[in-house]
């Protein structure tokens, strides 16, 4: 719940940032941060990039990033 608050508060009107920095940033930090996770770059990338081709798709560009970050989690988490 506290994730959903912040992204909503902080970055509901920024969401085409998110899902940029999600696809650029994330692997570099993924890199340097946690090596042994490395291997999940791929996985990540790839739902980012299906996300990013629905973004014009959306009513609410909100519940996509949602989407997209909690499907991030739960590859990181596996």
């Amino acid at each position: 719940m506290e994730n959903y608050k912040f992204l909503i508060s902080n970055y509901a009107s920024k969401v085409d940032n998110v899902l940029s920095s999600l696809g650029n940033e994330l692997p570099d930090y993924i890199k340097d941060n946690a090596p042994q996770k490395i291997n999940l770059i791929a996985p990540i990338i790839i739902e980012v990039a299906d996300h990013q081709s629905k973004r014009n798709n959306v009513i609410d560009p909100a519940i996509l990033m949602l989407s997209c970050v909690y499907k991030i989690q739960l590859i990181l988490n596996k």
